[in-house]
């Protein structure tokens, strides 16, 4: 076995230990089913779209100031990012720097209690929720 290989393995280790974490969070099914969707990076968002040869704006449909990929859409976005401080978990998220949503969520899973991680699902849920209704119905986010 050489050292790329037992890296690979022990990484894959820990992402299945984190994928079972994941999935022992207590959360409702369709909050589960939205991180797994936003961790494989297939959550139907503008760039995943287009990506897909759907013809859509690359921008983000709340700020029109970004390309809208996961990270943007559920963490980084204007829109959004102030939500995740005023709950009652008060996470900055930094909107200028590059994050990526599953890396994000494993480091919160890996060092947060499951209450924590629930009302993170739940969180999730309740923006990306917010954002279709922008989208689908036209209306405002608060």
């Amino acid at each position: 076995m050489t050292i790329h290989n037992a890296a690979q393995a022990s990484s894959s280790n820990t992402d299945n230990r984190l994928w079972q974490k994941l999935w022992k969070v207590h959360s409702h099914p369709r909050c589960k089913d939205l991180i797994w969707l936003a961790c494989k990076n297939i959550l139907p968002v503008r760039a995943n779209l287009l990506h897909r040869g759907v013809q859509v704006a690359p921008f983000c449909p709340l700020c029109g100031d970004k390309a809208e990929f996961v990270s943007h859409a559920l963490l980084q976005c204007r829109e959004v990012a102030p939500v995740w401080f005023a709950s009652p978990l008060s996470i900055h998220i930094p909107v200028q720097d590059e994050i990526d949503f599953s890396t994000w969520l494993f480091y919160m899973i890996s060092n947060c209690d499951s209450s924590t991680t629930s009302t993170i699902f739940e969180i999730s849920w309740a923006l990306w929720g917010r954002r279709n209704d922008w989208v689908h119905n036209s209306r405002q986010l608060l």
